[in-house]
């Protein structure tokens, strides 16, 4: 099981590197890519932890910021 997770998270990673050419993001956690938008030249690992009720919110970041090594972002735990 463990090695069928790093297989999808290895995936994820390269689908979402070749979606993001015009940042420096590194996705750290499998998520919903197409509910994540990130500007230009913003860097930094993004690990994203979705609650299951909220599966179609959205995540915005802008252009030109920097993420911190140990941010998480926690997506739709206020409903």
């Amino acid at each position: 099981m463990r090695i069928l997770n790093y297989i999808k998270l290895v995936i994820h990673k390269c689908k979402w590197r070749m979606n993001n050419r015009h940042n420096q993001t590194i996705a750290v956690s499998i998520f919903p890519r197409k509910n994540v938008n990130v500007g230009k030249n913003t860097y930094g690992p993004l690990e994203l932890i979705w609650f299951p009720n909220a599966m179609d919110a959205k995540v915005k970041i802008g252009s030109y910021c920097s993420i911190g090594l140990s941010v998480k972002f926690l997506v739709g735990g206020g409903s």
